[in-house]
């Protein structure tokens, strides 16, 4: 609950997505990112489902799916393109390592994998 008390508090409220550093949004270095955005949203939307969390957070889910959807595109074949994730990383050594990871990525595996994950929860249990 407390976990998902803070990303309800640190989404960002325009987009519905969370930011790299997710409690740093107000820095204007730092930026929206994909990859952890989805991995939200399906682990907030299954909290949801399975009784872990309470109701309320549905919305908080709702709207970060809306934000990713922002981030699916079509090329010219019609095949998916996502955008806005990181390169794959561990723990950092300083807030600035965090931010110095552009330019952001499309395709990324990473990015793929955890937007998927969100929409098996989202399109699976949709309201």
């Amino acid at each position: 609950g407390s976990l998902a008390t803070a990303l309800k508090n640190d989404q960002d409220a325009s987009t519905g997505l969370w930011h790299q550093v997710v409690d740093k949004g107000s820095d204007s270095n730092d930026f929206l990112e994909s990859s952890a955005s989805g991995m939200f949203v399906y682990a907030l939307k299954l909290g949801v489902v399975r009784g872990y969390l309470d109701a309320s957070f549905e919305s908080v889910a709702q709207k970060g799916w809306q934000g990713l959807m922002t981030r699916v595109t079509e090329d010219a074949q019609n095949r998916p393109n996502i955008t806005g994730a990181v390169h794959g990383m561990g723990v950092q050594n300083d807030y600035a390592s965090y931010l110095n990871q552009m330019p952001l990525l499309t395709n990324s595996s990473h990015g793929y994998c955890a937007i998927l994950l969100a929409a098996s929860e989202m399109e699976a249990h949709a309201p």
